[in-house]
């Protein structure tokens, strides 16, 4: 019985420290490092240098009549935002609508779930939210019932992506 007890500990230490090392080993990759780029090129834009083991964005070449002058209000606006955390990734739902932009709430006034319980099913309303005080979200908004095609709400939503270093924003 004791060698069995032994062998069970070795076995199971083993597998603890197979666990640690594989942890680390993928901890320590860097995106660049993953073996899902061959060399070939990404984008037309995004080429990958075998030599250096990084990704190297290429802009398309302009003469120098075509290059836009950098904004100056536009940099000292970007100076007051933290630099962009590219391991922080958000969502943007751009599905939400209001009157004053679309003509009627869109995803605002969804149906109300049932609860699974008849009984308690019964207490609660079983009709759809009604904007503007009862959205179907569990938090309001800062902005308020908002339309997602509006300008403003979307260089208001960008903005405060930015301030929180939001490195990539995938559009849904």
């Amino acid at each position: 019985m004791p060698r069995f007890r032994r062998k069970s500990c070795v076995a199971l230490l083993a597998l603890a420290l197979l666990v640690l090392i594989v942890t680390f080993a993928l901890k320590s990759l860097a995106p660049e490092d993953t073996a899902f780029t061959d060399g070939k090129e990404i984008s037309p834009y995004w080429k990958h240098d075998a030599k250096k083991t990084e990704v190297q964005h290429e802009r398309p070449r302009m003469s120098k009549a075509a290059r836009p002058e950098p904004d100056e209000k536009l940099m000292a606006t970007l100076s007051k935002f933290p630099p962009p955390n590219y391991y922080l990734h958000a969502f943007y739902y751009i599905w939400y609508g209001n009157p004053s932009f679309d003509s009627k709430y869109i995803h605002w006034d969804h149906l109300r779930l049932p609860h699974w319980d008849p009984k308690v099913a019964q207490r609660y309303p079983q009709d759809r939210h009604s904007p503007p005080e009862d959205i179907g979200a569990n938090f309001y908004p800062a902005l308020g019932p908002y339309s997602s095609r509006d300008p403003a709400v979307m260089e208001a939503h960008m903005q405060q992506l930015r301030m929180a270093a939001i490195g990539k924003i995938k559009r849904v």
